[in-house]
């Protein structure tokens, strides 16, 4: 995990070449390497880990966040590698796009919070990932778009993905 923290990128790799390295070790708080890549947002440690073939990608955190929900939660548009990292996490073959944290909200609820539409466009793209599954509060993304005053993401979100609404 100290590589990771540097930003030790050949530590890293040289690492995962051996047999015996667990890519899944988690930390106190439940954060394996590559929920730790997500959030130093190091975009080459995120590819290097995803191409090793035990990396669990859908591997939960203490919060049940998964690396693909924590880079929705924390990397908005105006992070400098968010688009890169969404798009190899998006683009592996394991992952799971319509994965719920324990609040009960999805990658699209937190892409809505943080008005992500390039990640919204990402995701429209999983047949399971669903318009209006609300959190644990009753908040669905549409009601968040609402509430974020966002009509322009409503709006997207009716046309665009699937209508599991009542």
């Amino acid at each position: 995990m100290v590589a990771m923290e540097y930003r030790q990128h050949e530590i890293l790799q040289s690492l995962l070449c051996d047999p015996h390295t667990n890519v899944n070790v988690a930390d106190k708080s439940g954060h394996t390497l590559l929920h730790l890549a997500v959030i130093y947002d190091d975009v080459t440690a995120v590819e290097v880990l995803l191409k090793h073939k035990n990396v669990n990608i859908n591997a939960r955190d203490s919060n049940g966040d998964t690396a693909l929900l924590l880079a929705a939660k924390i990397h908005g548009c105006d992070q400098p590698n968010s688009n890169r990292i969404l798009d190899s996490l998006l683009s592996h073959k394991d992952i799971r796009a319509e994965s719920l944290d324990y609040s009960g909200r999805s990658a699209l609820w937190h892409a809505v919070n943080t008005c992500n539409c390039q990640l919204l466009c990402l995701l429209a793209k999983f047949p399971r990932v669903q318009t209006n599954v609300p959190d644990h509060q009753g908040v669905s993304p549409l009601a968040r778009a609402v509430i974020r005053r966002r009509l322009d993401i409503f709006n997207w979100l009716l046309a665009t993905l699937p209508r599991d609404i009542a």
